[in-house]
């Protein structure tokens, strides 16, 4: 028994001992890795910032989810800024804290789906926060409250939104007829390891929900 506990001790210590010696390798990585820094602004150019983050700390998303797509259509249909999302929704997701405005923030304005307990379609929303430019009806970024990450419009950014990690694709059941997602699906693992990353800065971000919001699935659709 001393023999077997002895070597249960043993790998216990060597599996622990990997574990730190992959934590070292990958805080060197990272240190020696340079931040992705895009320029986003929307469609009028009022709103203007940049989004930085490591390509670890990154990752591009293709969303075919039917809200996201009706969620699009109703911003821009508030102005005549062009539909990004129409089969569906570019976005990089990266920690709150990696966006900063330097201009136009009074624009930034909040949508959510309905007030919470409403229902729309069967689908209730409580803690889905969407951002869009009120000066030109462009969306630009979705957030959850509770979580760290923040979703960016990539056709908000600039050329360099290519370098970020990806792209994968989410949801793609709910894709529209006769598209076909080319994207290998997003790795679960790694998600949830970079929503765990970022709980911490869950708060951060030019992000604020106390505004009144634009309640986008309440709007009358066009038949």
């Amino acid at each position: 028994n001393a023999t077997r506990g002895g070597a249960t001790m043993n790998y216990a210590l060597a599996a622990l001992g990997g574990i730190v010696a992959l934590a070292a390798a990958r805080s060197v990585r990272r240190a020696l890795c340079k931040p992705i820094e895009s320029k986003v602004q929307c469609c009028c150019g009022k709103i203007k910032g940049t989004v930085k983050a490591l390509r670890d700390d990154s990752i591009r998303i293709n969303c075919y989810c039917d809200d996201c797509r009706a969620y699009s259509k109703a911003i821009t249909d508030l102005g005549s800024s062009p539909n990004p999302g129409k089969e569906y929704t570019r976005v990089v997701q990266v920690c709150k804290s990696a966006v900063s405005l330097t201009q136009g923030k009074e624009f930034l304005k909040v949508a959510r789906k309905a007030p919470d307990g409403v229902a729309v379609n069967g689908k209730t929303q409580v803690c889905m926060h969407r951002y869009y430019a009120a000066c030109c009806s462009t969306p630009m970024f979705n957030v959850v409250d509770f979580l760290g990450f923040v979703g960016v419009f990539r056709d908000r950014l600039d050329d360099e939104n290519e370098k970020f990690a990806g792209p994968v694709c989410m949801f793609t059941e709910l894709a529209l007829d006769g598209t076909k997602p080319e994207e290998p699906p997003i790795f679960v693992p790694d998600f949830l390891f970079k929503v765990v990353r970022y709980h911490l800065w869950r708060n951060s971000g030019p992000f604020e929900t106390d505004s009144n919001p634009f309640y986008w699935g309440l709007e009358k659709k066009d038949e």
